[in-house]
């Protein structure tokens, strides 16, 4: 329920984006908080009592990948906050935020879809 609340207000944050960035920022942190932790949290996860359960290295591996599009959503979430400039010699626009949450987009529907087929195999 925290998962799909969570989902709900990253979507609603990203929309956000052009025409509120400053309430954007903040509804997207709140959304991805909220999702990481009803995932990490859920009766089925995505951490390590996920990974246990299952013996075969897909479904592993699968879960893997999971947990790497949560930190590019967390890398998102940071990355809306910070104003153009420099940040470790790389120069990042406002809209560099993009890049990890579209990463994490496609992580998180290639999983959706391959985790239940590798699961029954």
């Amino acid at each position: 329920m925290l998962a799909m609340a969570g989902e709900t207000i990253v979507v609603l944050g990203a929309a956000l984006w052009l025409p509120m960035p400053g309430v954007a920022s903040w509804v997207l942190a709140t959304g991805a908080a909220l999702f990481i932790i009803g995932r990490m949290a859920g009766s089925d996860g995505d951490g390590q009592k996920a990974a246990d359960r299952s013996s075969t290295p897909v479904v592993r591996h699968l879960y893997r990948q999971r947990i790497l599009s949560y930190v590019l959503l967390t890398l998102a979430a940071v990355a809306i906050h910070l104003p153009a400039g420099f940040y470790f010699g790389i120069y990042m626009r406002r809209s560099m935020w993009l890049v990890p949450f579209i990463a994490f987009v496609v992580i998180e529907a290639y999983t959706a879809f391959r985790l239940p087929k590798a699961a029954k195999q």
